[in-house]
């Protein structure tokens, strides 16, 4: 991977990704602004790529054949799943690049880092753990108890969530190893994003997007019912929420989890990304 911009600093910011070795921090990049949201669904099966300031469709791509039940982004690619095979789309115009083997379940949560990837596989109740280079396998989780319908990852851990335990588990990414969970989301969660300093879940029951800090995983505070969600991206001041009831993306702030906006009605939002 070539170095295009290096930073160096004491203090955290959104924009850097830090690149490790191991646990060894090897550089640290300052990331192009994000400039677009990519959501996808039940019918018409495909990813939407839409402008981040109002929500307007910008590409639509080819069906993925059956309803998209998560998406992940990385610099180049978008990372769609649902029914056993993750494809990968191109993001500049969302052109179909190719997909994995079959993995013989529900796929129900993508995250992705600089190296690999992790799948929530409902057969298992676990996490696998994936080389993006190659698509081989790497390791898996202990079982999470139930379903797992949402995954996100920061440099050091995963963030589980599901059907069943209705917790968010921590495990370590370097061996999978179960570290901790929050409080009961009192419901089935079904999407989790992770900032520098909190944790954002979302589900059925609740209801609505609740946050807790990682440091402790204790229960902050939570958004105005939005019905259920299936869908949560963030980026450095918003929280960009789907789901079935409503079927729109609506907007709150990250502060203090107030609305903002929302989106044209889609259909059934199952997954969104911002990048």
């Amino acid at each position: 991977m070539s170095i295009t911009n290096i930073y160096k600093g004491n203090v955290e910011r959104s924009d850097i990704q830090k690149i490790y070795k191991g646990t060894t921090l090897l550089y640290e990049k300052v990331l192009p602004p994000s400039t677009a949201l990519f959501y996808g669904g039940d019918s018409p099966f495909t990813v939407i790529k839409a402008d981040l300031g109002n929500l307007s469709t910008v590409k639509t791509s080819t069906s993925y054949g059956n309803a998209i039940l998560a998406i992940a982004v990385d610099d180049t690619y978008v990372y769609a799943g649902g029914y056993q095979t993750v494809r990968k789309y191109l993001k500049s115009g969302l052109s179909y690049v190719g997909e994995t083997p079959s993995y013989g379940s529900f796929i129900r949560s993508i995250a992705v880092d600089d190296t690999y990837i992790y799948v929530g596989v409902s057969a298992t109740n676990s996490v696998r753990k994936y080389l993006k280079s190659d698509l081989s396998y790497v390791g898996v989780s202990p079982s999470y108890g139930g379903d797992i319908y949402a995954i996100a990852v920061d440099d050091t851990h995963i963030y589980v969530g599901g059907y069943t335990t209705q917790t968010v588990r921590k495990y370590l990414k370097s061996d999978l190893s179960y570290v901790g969970e929050t409080p009961s989301y009192g419901g089935t969660i079904r999407s989790i994003a992770v900032d520098d300093t909190h944790i954002y879940v979302g589900g059925s029951t609740t209801q609505t997007v609740r946050k807790y800090l990682k440091s402790d995983l204790s229960y902050v505070g939570e958004t105005p019912s939005y019905g259920d969600i299936y869908a949560i991206a963030i980026d450095d001041t918003h929280i960009y929420v789907g789901g079935y009831t409503t079927q729109t993306v609506k907007k709150y702030l990250k502060s203090d989890l107030s609305y903002v906006g929302v989106s044209p009605s889609y259909g059934d939002i199952y997954a969104i990304a911002i990048g």
